[in-house]
């Protein structure tokens, strides 16, 4: 338990889920990108094996006493295990620079093997990460994992170009690309649930600053909720989903994918959020990571904290405080403690609205 908590993210949880008292909501960060620094690695060696990927997010609870530790997976996974050839930057993730297919005419070239678990060396040293932190604090905190949503995961193989041109001019060969990308998200996906790995779909190239919302219901929310439905009957899970950038236009449908719970970017506003579908789905944001907690400081980053628990804290299906995407690799470890500190204030039970005027 970290020092400056009453409750562990698990018995906290517990008790929310059987409506007892607690010492404070879920408090959490997406702090995937400063990984490197808390183990004095770059960014590049904090994941380049289970053990490094594990030890960091281990790191993390220590120092911060988060409410979910996150074992980041790769929004490049099918592309990756497909062939596509990359660079890794030391301080960041990834870079797709030649896609495995390059044209959606290529797409009998399709096999579900090429994107098996055993050929994914990324989603298994996920598993093995996730079973040193159960070793060593599972009885404390959950661990969850993201993989990429259908449209992202479908950018990926052909490239962002070629896959949203087709979106308008071979939607007939982006479908089966994409039922193809579902199919193989669902079959990893089964493994981390077997691993008790808690699952979400992060889908940026969904965004509703990349695409409209007609192309989104026709194309991302049909092979999203093939996803979490296919989830949700392997096993009875809670899956979660976050779409980058500006989805205030994209809010309903996103919570018809059958999501427990969504992310909100920094872009939207949490409070038209909890009004349009807080009584659908648990919400969870949106502290801008970049503007105030990596180039802010403690007190940016307290009013932007308050501003979230004032609009939100009373949502009907539950909210818990987070940045609304990935913390840069740069940011200052000063700046997440600021934030934690000003989030156990605002969060502390009972909850007192004054303290957010």
């Amino acid at each position: 338990m970290h020092k400056d908590d009453q409750m562990t993210p698990k018995e906290r949880s517990t008790a929310l889920a059987m409506g007892k008292t607690v010492d404070r909501m879920p408090v959490s960060v997406i702090c995937l990108g400063p990984a490197g620094q808390l183990l004095n690695m770059s960014y590049r060696e904090a994941y380049a094996s289970a053990e490094n990927r594990a030890a960091n997010q281990i790191k993390a609870y220590e120092l911060f006493g988060f409410d979910i530790l996150n074992l980041i997976y790769s929004l490049h996974a099918l592309a990756i295990s497909m062939g596509a050839r990359i660079e890794e930057p030391d301080e960041g993730p990834a870079i797709i620079v030649e896609h495995p297919l390059s044209s959606l005419d290529d797409l009998s070239m399709l096999n579900l093997e090429d994107v098996s678990f055993k050929r994914d060396t990324i989603a298994r040293m996920v598993v093995e990460a996730h079973k040193i932190i159960e070793d060593k604090i599972g009885v404390e905190i959950g661990v969850e994992t993201s993989l990429p949503g259908p449209i992202t995961a479908a950018a990926g193989i052909v490239g962002p170009a070629v896959f949203l041109n087709g979106l308008l001019k071979k939607p007939e060969k982006v479908h089966q690309l994409l039922e193809f990308c579902s199919d193989a998200i669902i079959n990893i996906a089964r493994h981390f649930i077997d691993a008790n790995l808690q699952v979400g779909l992060a889908d940026p190239m969904a965004s509703g600053s990349v695409i409209s919302k007609t192309l989104y219901d026709t194309f991302a929310l049909p092979y999203t909720q093939k996803i979490v439905n296919a989830c949700k009957a392997y096993k009875a899970v809670g899956v979660g989903y976050h779409v980058c950038g500006n989805t205030t236009k994209l809010l309903e449908s996103m919570a018809q994918t059958g999501v427990d719970g969504i992310g909100i970017d920094n872009l939207v506003d949490m409070a038209a959020a909890k009004e349009r579908i807080g009584h659908k789905v648990a919400l969870a944001g949106n502290v801008p990571p970049v503007d105030l907690v990596c180039y802010g400081n403690a007190q940016t980053i307290d009013f932007s904290i308050k501003e979230c628990f004032r609009k939100t804290w009373d949502s009907p299906k539950g909210y818990t405080l987070t940045t609304g995407c990935d913390l840069p690799v740069n940011t200052p470890i000063e700046n997440i403690y600021a934030y934690m500190k000003s989030a156990r204030y605002y969060a502390k039970y009972p909850i007192d609205p004054e303290r957010f005027n």
